[in-house]
This record gives structure tokens, sequence and C-alpha cells, in this order.
């Protein structure tokens, strides 16, 4: 499905047919496939912003890339050793923020938009280079540096301009004082001027497209519901996309049961959270403990990684099936 970003409000659109009365200017929000924005709560600016100055020094550019009082959207995008997250301002993609396992904190890459912003306010670590291409995978010699400020340590991002401006990129410092370019692209212009705009705005701008998917959805349960005639259970785990699948069927009006997995790692606000959930719907949860067998089974398997998944078997399926029977 494709995004929109609406330049006058502010803020993303979800189907720019149904609110061309309110917006005049849309941009069409180019994002990484497969595509699944979410929008960025406060911990999540401050985590990027973080990562901005972890990378970059600099509070100002901080600021300038990643503001407090706007709508901000994340895209989770591979190519990275941890999670990473492309990083979406006024529409146009900034740069990227990811986890370095390896210094065990996060960091950001800069990009497109959040590039232009940086050279042409020469915020950051940025260089100019007496080249006409850039590039990937090439290493810029400091004799073809013709201005710039580049850090001091090894392997931090520096923002990239061809002696024209034609092109643009992204390159890190390697030993010798040599810009390694990562990616390089026909140059954009800087982000736009913003204005102030909040979640509750975009919810409420999209309301229309939101309630029609939502009676599409409550629909669909109803005939399954009908054609099975089977009890119904939703299965939540105090996650956004569980509280709408349990929102929906609440919506149907048929009667339900929730199922709660205990993994026995979850944080506290997860069980409040489940006892919200419990009073505001006034249904019955069903929960599925795992206990400590988590730390019993890591004596045994070592710990559990992305193509080591024993935890889903031993946390998540073994609960799950006991319940069942």
């Amino acid at each position: 499905m494709p995004l929109y970003w609406c330049t006058e409000l502010n803020l993303p659109v979800l189907d720019a047919r149904k609110i061309a009365s309110k917006c005049d200017v849309f941009t069409e929000v180019k994002l990484t496939q497969p595509a699944d924005p979410r929008p960025a709560f406060s911990a999540d600016i401050e985590i990027t912003r973080g990562a901005v100055i972890n990378e970059f020094g600099d509070v100002k550019l901080a600021e300038r890339l990643i503001p407090r009082d706007e709508v901000v959207l994340l895209n989770k995008i591979p190519g990275y050793a941890d999670q990473a997250d492309e990083v979406v301002v006024r529409g146009r993609t900034v740069g990227h923020r990811f986890y370095d396992v390896l210094e065990r904190r996060w960091r950001f890459r800069p990009l497109y938009e959040g590039v232009a912003t940086m050279l042409q306010e020469r915020l950051g670590f940025w260089a100019v280079v007496d080249m006409s291409e850039l590039p990937e995978r090439y290493d810029i010699h400091p004799d073809r540096i013709l201005e710039g400020e580049l850090p001091r340590e090894k392997f931090r991002h520096v923002a990239l301009a061809t002696k024209d401006g034609r092109i643009h990129g992204v390159a890190k410092l390697f030993r010798g004082g040599r810009l390694h370019v990562i990616k390089s692209w026909r140059a954009k212009t800087p982000l736009p001027p913003g204005r102030p705009s909040t979640l509750s705005e975009a919810a409420e701008l999209n309301r229309e497209h939101i309630e029609e998917l939502a009676n599409e959805a409550v629909k669909f349960i109803r005939e399954v519901a009908e054609k099975y005639k089977k009890p119904i259970v939703v299965s939540y785990s105090g996650g956004k996309d569980s509280l709408v699948a349990l929102d929906l069927v609440a919506r149907s009006g048929l009667p339900f049961y929730v199922y709660f997995n205990d993994t026995g790692l979850e944080p506290p606000e997860t069980y409040k959270n489940l006892e919200a959930i419990r009073e505001r719907y006034g249904v019955e949860v069903i929960v599925g403990a795992a206990g400590d067998r988590f730390w019993r089974a890591m004596k045994l398997f070592g710990p559990p990684a992305r193509d080591y998944r024993w935890c889903c078997k031993v946390i998540k399926l073994g609960p799950t099936t006991e319940v069942l029977k």
C-alpha cells in the first residue's frame, strides 16, 4: 500500500483520495521494502537523536534531523547485523538508525535529504571532494578532499558531495584518512521547513480510511466465525498488532477468549497492559506460562540466536500446546 505525506499539515496520509479536501499538496513516501512503517514514539525519538549524537557529536544536527514536535516514522529494514530502521521526517528519508552490536550502542547513517541538509548547513561530518562521480566501494584519498569536517575516529559516517554538487553520498572514514564510499545518488534537496504535528492529528486525518479497513476486517471475522462455528480465541502479546486484532474481534460482538503466552521474560509493563485489557474489554484471559523454562533450557542449549530459535519451542509452543490440551 503506498504511503503519502501532506506537506501542508506535515502528516502521513494512507489514502490521498479520501482527504483531498483537507490537503492540496502530497508527496509519495519512498520506503525500503517490504515497507511496514510505524510511528516513532517519544522513546524512539530520543534513541534516534542519541544515535545522531553518538555518530557525529552534534546536538544541533540531531535537532535538525529528528524534531521532537513532529510526526516521525520508522521503517524496519534489512542489511544490518541487528535492528535497523529507516527514519522518515516530513515524508523524506533522512537516514538509518541501527544498533551496532560491537560498540553496543545506537548509531546513525545519514542518507538522501539528511545528507543534503548536512552539506548545506555544514553540520556533523561532511566533505566535498574533487570528483565528478562517487563510485560505491571506492576509497577517496585525503588529497581529493577539497573541504570538509572529518571525524577523528575510524568508521564514522561522513556526508559526501562531488565538487559540482551533482552527486551526493555517504562514506566511512578508513585508515589513512581515506573515505570509503558506501552509497551514492543524484543530489536531493535538503529537508523542507516543517511544522508541529502529532500522532493524534495523523489518526484523525486518516480516520475515514482506517474505519473503512476496520469495518471490512470485522465483516471478515463474522464470516469466518459463522463458517467454522468454533470458539474464538485472540492471541494477545501486549503489542500493537495483537491489540488491533483484539479490538476488531471485540467490535464483531461475538464472544471470545484472550490467550496470553507468559514467556517468563516479560517486562512489568506487559502485565499491567494485560490487566488493563482485561478490564477494558471484560474478557476472560487464559494464560500459558513458561515459568523458568528459558533459564533452565539455556544451560542445555546456550543463548538463542536469530538462526537458532530453540526459545520459540520451549517458552512459546510448549506452554501453548499444554493449554490447548
